[in-house]
């Protein structure tokens, strides 16, 4: 399981994170919603250590990350809103690096870069991910989180400017990782993504969790969230790009 237990997290001034409380286990696909600013990237960032906290921890299957970082980090796959690539590398050379960051040997690290470029339909010669589209850069960034198999996976709006095949393929291939026990903590803003996909639902207000709800119980409570959103819209009752529930 991996815990997050009262985390706290400041910039400056700007309270972002106030005590953060969540728990994913084995096999639970969790969406995570809410609004733009509401923290959900800054807690991703805070679980892979990217950031330092003010207070509180992070347990991956009872380790608090801060003692043996790298080796419990590495039973967890990232794909970041904003990833993170080596873009003179072309997408099989960087896979392969980021196969050896996690302790696969060469010739594995090899291997799932090829099953993973052809997976995601991804270019297999030189060219670089600086000239890769967005969409693209994408799905190296999901590509890179599943290459060591990992125990969890934890994806900020990975699917964000990718063709609609693969998102569809994408979605199915996470969909059989939790039925064999892979945990997946997803950020989307995409209501479609959350009832195809998510075991359970939490939303995010004000750098807290304000609320976990099975999948069923969350959907069956969606039009009056989505009413209740109608405050921030602009026009005809539309919620605005920044609601927490957007279809």
């Amino acid at each position: 399981m991996i815990s997050v237990r009262k985390l706290y997290k400041n910039f400056g001034k700007q309270k972002v994170l106030e005590g953060v409380d969540l728990n994913l286990s084995p096999g639970d696909v969790m969406a995570l919603v809410g609004k733009n600013g509401c923290g959900k990237s800054t807690l991703i960032q805070a679980i892979a250590g990217l950031i330092p906290v003010d207070g509180g921890a992070v347990f991956i299957d009872d380790v608090p990350t801060g003692i043996r970082y790298h080796s419990v980090l590495r039973r967890v796959g990232f794909a970041f809103d904003q990833p993170i690539y080596v873009e003179g590398f072309s997408g099989g050379k960087y896979l392969e690096f980021v196969g050896r960051l996690y302790g696969l040997d060469k010739p594995e690290s090899q291997r799932r870069a090829t099953e993973l470029l052809e997976f995601f339909d991804l270019p297999t010669g030189r060219k670089k991910i600086a000239d890769y589209s967005k969409g693209m850069k994408r799905k190296v960034s999901f590509a890179a989180a599943l290459i060591h198999k990992p125990r969890y996976l934890i994806l900020d709006e990975p699917f964000d400017g990718m063709d609609a095949a693969t998102v569809l393929k994408a979605s199915e291939q996470l969909r059989e990782l939790a039925v064999q026990g892979t945990g997946v903590l997803l950020v989307t803003h995409h209501n479609s993504l959350i009832r195809d996909l998510a075991t359970t639902v939490s939303t995010m207000e004000q750098g807290r969790i304000s609320q976990v709800r099975p999948l069923e119980v969350w959907w069956q409570e969606l039009p009056s969230l989505l009413r209740s959103n109608t405050k921030s819209t602009g026009r005809h009752g539309v919620p605005s790009s920044d609601s927490c529930y957007l279809p």
